[in-house]
Order: C-alpha cells, then sequence, then structure tokens
C-alpha cells in the first residue's frame, strides 16, 4: 500500500501547489517566478513539473512539494505532510496520544488548553465586553482564538489532567504551578489570553490579561516566536516590508486594520534570532513602538542589530504618543497613512532631536551618542556615506568631521552588546566548497539532468563510468547526492545548459577542471610539507616530498595546455 507521502505526491503536482502561493508563469516546459524566498525584480525561481520539483537561482533553495511547503508556511515536515494530506484528501492515521513524542504531547496540551480558554470566553459576558470596548470585532477575537481562564484555581488542570495529560507535561507547558503540599493549580485565573503561536501556527504559549494588566507565564519560551509571525509572513514578503509592535492588542488591532504584516514582540525584547526570522521574509522594518526618549533607549539595541544584518529601518510616529491599538480604536483610517510615512530611523532620529530646541552643543552631543552608533551599525557603505552627508550637513559641520567620529567609535568600542540569544539557522555560515567541488557538482547535475532526458546528449552511463573512474584515481569517493538534491540538480542543469552536441564537451572540460583543482590542492599541501621539512632539515623526507610533487607536474601541465587550446577560437 502507498505510503501517505507517495499518496500526496500521486494526488498534488509541484505546479499546482506553488501556484496557490504565487503567480507562477509559463516558460518552454517549465514555469518562472519571483521568487517567495527573497526580494528580486526579475524572476528567478524555476517550477519543473516533469522533475516534480522546483529550484531558485537566486537564493539557492529547491525540493519538492514537502519542502516548499515547509519554507513558506515555516514548519516541519509533519507540519507540511498535515496541511499537504488535507488539501490532497489523505487520511492520515492518527496517533494515540500516549504514543506521541514530549514535543507533541506539549503542543497538545496547548491546543486543548486554547479550546477551554475559547469555550470559558464565550461563557463570561464581562470579558466580551471588555475586548468589544477594546475595539476587537467578533470575527477577530475568534480568528486570533482568543479565550478566557476562568477565576476557579484548578478548572482547567482538573480538565487536562481529565483529557489524559500527566502532571510533569501541563507544569512544563506552564500552565500550572505546584504548591507545597497543596498540589497543583491553574496558573492563569480571571484572565484573557491570547495564544502564542509558532511560525507553523501551532499553540506554543500564551500571554493573559487582567483586562488591562498583563502577565506572561514563566514557563513559556518566547525567545523564538513573534506573535502573529504566522499570520503576517505572506503579507510581509507581498508587501516587502514587516511592522513591528509591542503588544497583542497592538497586533490584533493593526490585522483587524488591514495591515496583515504585522508582528508583535510579545512583552519580550526584540532578539536576533527575531530578526533573522524577519529576514527570511523582507529587509524592510517599520517599527511602531512607544517613540518617547524610553522607548527609543530600550529599542536601540534591536535598531542596531538589525542594521548590521544589512536591514532598512524606520520609525512610525504615532501622533499624541498613543500606541497602535488606542490609534486604530479612533483613527483606523489614519493608520496607514501613520505606517507610510515612517522615516528612517536615523532621520528620524535627527528630526526628533532637533525638534527638542537644545542649543548647538547639546544637539551636536545628542547627535554623537544616539545616531552615529547607528550609521556604524549599517551593512552598507553606500548608506553610512549618505547619512554621515546628511548628519555633517544637518550640524553644519565638515563632512570629515563626522568620519572621523564614526572611525573612532569603530576603533574604540565593540558596536553591539554581546548577545546572549542564540543565532538563527538563517544565518550560520555554509561551509565552504573548493573549485573542484564546485566542479563535481556540475557534472553530477548535467549527468542526473540527462539521465531523465528522453533524447540524452551523449551515453549517459559511458560517461558516469568516466568521472567515477576519474575520481578513484586521485583517492576521492565520487559524490552521492541526496534524492532531493538530485532532483534540485537536475533542475539546475536543465535550465542553465543548452542541450545539444557540445553538453558532453562541457562535461569533459568539468571532468579536467575537477581533476586539475585536485592536483593543484596536492601540489599545495606537498609543498607545506616540503617547507616543514626543510625547517627541520628532514632531507630525506624533503627529497622524497619532492619527487611526489615533480611527478604530479606534468599532468598539471597538460590539463593547462588542453584548457588553452579549446579556448582558442
Amino acid at each position: 500500500m502507498p505510503t501517505p507521502v507517495e499518496q500526496i505526491k500521486a494526488r498534488l503536482s509541484i505546479k499546482d501547489v506553488v501556484e496557490s502561493y504565487i503567480k507562477l508563469t509559463k516558460a518552454g516546459g517549465n514555469y518562472r517566478a519571483l521568487c517567495p524566498f527573497h526580494n528580486e525584480k526579475t524572476p528567478s525561481f524555476n517550477v519543473s513539473p516533469s522533475r516534480d520539483g522546483y529550484y531558485c537561482f537566486g537564493c539557492n533553495r529547491g525540493g519538492d512539494i514537502f519542502t516548499f511547503v515547509q519554507e513558506i508556511e515555516g514548519v516541519d515536515f509533519i507540519g507540511a505532510l498535515r496541511i499537504l494530506a488535507d488539501r490532497a484528501g489523505v487520511e492520515l492515521k492518527r496517533e494515540n496520544i500516549e504514543a506521541k513524542s514530549e514535543r507533541e504531547r506539549l503542543l497538545a496540551v496547548m491546543e486543548e488548553a486554547t479550546n477551554f480558554y475559547e469555550e470559558h470566553l464565550e461563557d463570561n459576558s464581562a470579558a466580551k465586553e471588555y475586548l468589544i470596548g477594546r475595539g476587537l470585532e467578533a470575527g477577530t477575537i475568534r480568528s486570533f482564538r482568543i479565550g478566557y481562564a476562568p477565576l476557579d484555581w484548578r478548572l482547567l488542570y482538573e480538565h487536562l489532567r481529565a483529557k489524559k495529560f500527566l502532571d510533569g507535561e501541563i507544569e512544563k507547558a506552564g500552565l500550572t504551578k505546584k504548591a507545597e503540599g497543596k498540589g497543583y493549580y491553574d496558573r492563569f485565573r480571571g484572565r484573557i489570553m491570547f495564544p502564542i503561536f509558532d511560525i507553523g501556527g501551532r499553540v506554543v504559549a500564551f500571554s493573559g490579561r487582567v483586562f488591562g494588566e498583563q502577565k506572561t507565564p514563566d514557563g513559556s519560551d518566547k525567545s523564538a516566536t513573534l506573535f502573529g509571525y504566522d499570520r503576517a509572513k505572506m503579507a510581509a514578503r507581498k508587501q516587502n516590508f514587516a511592522i513591528l509592535v509591542e503588544g497583542q492588542m497592538d497586533l490584533i488591532m493593526a490585522h483587524q486594520a488591514g495591515t496583515e504584516n504585522t508582528v508583535a514582540v510579545s512583552g519580550t525584547a526584540l532578539t536576533e534570532r527575531h530578526l533573522a526570522l524577519l529576514k527570511r521574509l523582507t529587509d524592510n522594518l517599520v517599527f511602531a513602538f512607544d517613540a518617547d526618549d524610553a522607548g527609543l533607549a530600550a529599542t536601540t539595541r534591536a535598531f542596531q542589530i538589525a542594521l548590521s544584518l544589512g536591514m532598512s529601518v524606520r520609525v512610525a510616529a504615532i501622533p499624541e504618543g498613543k500606541d497602535p491599538a488606542d490609534y486604530i480604536l479612533k483613527n483606523k483610517e489614519g493608520w496607514s497613512q501613520v505606517v507610510a510615512d515612517a522615516k528612517h530611523i536615523v532621520d528620524f532620529y535627527i528630526t526628533a532631536l532637533s525638534a527638542k530646541g537644545s542649543d548647538p552643543r547639546h544637539f551636536r552631543k545628542e547627535v554623537e551618542t544616539k545616531v552615529l552608533p547607528l550609521i556604524l551599525a549599517m551593512q552598507s557603505k553606500i548608506e553610512q556615506a549618505h547619512f554621515i552627508v546628511e548628519v555633517a550637513r544637518k550640524l553644519g559641520i565638515p563632512e570629515a568631521a563626522v568620519w572621523d567620529e564614526v572611525k573612532r567609535l569603530s576603533a574604540v568600542t565593540s558596536l553591539l552588546p554581546p548577545r546572549s540569544d542564540p543565532p538563527a539557522p538563517d544565518v550560520a555560515r555554509v561551509p565552504m566548497r573548493t573549485r573542484w567541488q564546485v566542479a563535481e557538482e556540475e557534472i553530477i547535475a548535467i549527468l542526473l539532468w540527462q539521465e531523465g532526458h528522453k533524447e540524452p546528449a551523449f551515453d549517459v552511463s559511458e560517461l558516469r563510468t568516466y568521472y567515477e573512474k576519474r575520481m578513484e584515481e586521485h583517492g576521492l569517493t565520487p559524490h552521492r547526492p541526496t534524492e532531493d538534491d538530485e532532483r534540485i540538480l537536475a533542475i539546475k542543469a536543465e535550465h542553465t545548459y543548452e542541450h545539444g552536441p557540445k553538453l558532453r564537451e562541457s562535461v569533459e572540460e568539468m571532468l579536467d577542471t575537477l581533476e586539475q583543482e585536485v592536483l593543484k590542492e596536492k601540489q599545495a599541501e606537498l609543498m607545506k610539507k616540503i617547507v616543514d621539512a626543510k625547517l627541520r632539515e628532514a632531507k630525506e623526507e624533503e627529497t622524497t616530498l619532492l619527487r611526489e610533487f615533480q611527478s604530479i607536474t606534468p599532468r598539471v601541465i597538460a590539463l593547462e595546455d588542453r584548457r588553452l587550446k579549446r579556448a582558442q577560437p
């Protein structure tokens, strides 16, 4: 019997799945589009129905329908499996709750608690009136799954125990506390409950509000979570900017007002990990935070980190110092204009400091301490130069003086405070590949492409044997890509090379390049050993190594001569 994955792939094509998210344009037997995973003006995202896969030449992402849904929805494989199974009408075998992994069980606890809180909101008129009074519509309350925690001490705990969840699981989820000698009791009582979702839309934490006073559960971990990210990701990609607000009500009201590209930090400091998540969607951020001195000071580190990641940072100044929720409640139409009028963080600071009316000396000092560190944080040297000119003009001093001060800051102190939050996977460094590994990958890509071609341009089996033989001659194991990598490589080759009689020549040239680069690496390594032997005065060892080096040289020269002959017209 076919597996669920096989059933899904049989019912859903890569073209149909991708096209449900982005617009595709026909390009021969394939399709092209603007990549949904990075910002671009020229389409570099390719979909190949014949290979049931996709590949982007701009950001090097590729795969099948499952990897696409994982990327665009921000879910793991299981999450993608559920989404696609639902769409394909494939029934997944339900697991017994006792057999689930710890993480799955904790997610199940949170989901059951969310249902519980939602049901109890329906029975509490005072809580509903409060939410409606704050401007929330009934549909919005349902959409964000807002609930209510009853005043009873153990009602949720008893409900979850009846659902076969264990004491330790309920406590680890941050829903209960244990009193010495008295057992467990509910952490939240008499509060309006806002579920916090992960990027896949699953509840991972709660924030409780006692009709205006907010408290976040101690046991919940939101260090990698942005409230509303799961809802905002598509809008942020489409509009190419994200709006950041501070609280749940700010976010919900912003979404209700139509700015669905809004996320909230949910009561925690904005970290590098949060910003790396946002960078997946866009490089453009608009902060709609409290813009008074204290609010800006508290956000300075976030501004600097965002700028150092190459992001553009703007600040939306909300009239009368209101927070977004209160402003939208009274002026829903004006909210979009407030966002549109957001100023670049440097322009905002200079304008705000200038408006204080301080004497010139104090104004210059404020710019030096608050604006120059932001300029220094910028990744783009061109952007740095632009704002240095602006600062010099505003201060009425030579540009050279501003440059000197920026250089001094760079030399005297590290720009950013130590980063305690772990780096996000997206900013982790990719291991460097050697030149021969790059050539090998190109060879494999062409071979895979031609193996699946109806009329291959050459004898693929013969050339693959020749490639493997040349690798083994130098003690190297031929690379065996995974099934997913094979799909990506074949799509790359199909869109990079022209099918025809010259394709075999291209492969043979790459084989020469591969061998030449391997031999050059060997020579470089031998030279290091020769120098080391010479320093140790190991004459016999030096002579042996030198002979080995010289034995490789004729082959390197022959390969170089062959390359030069090919290059001749």
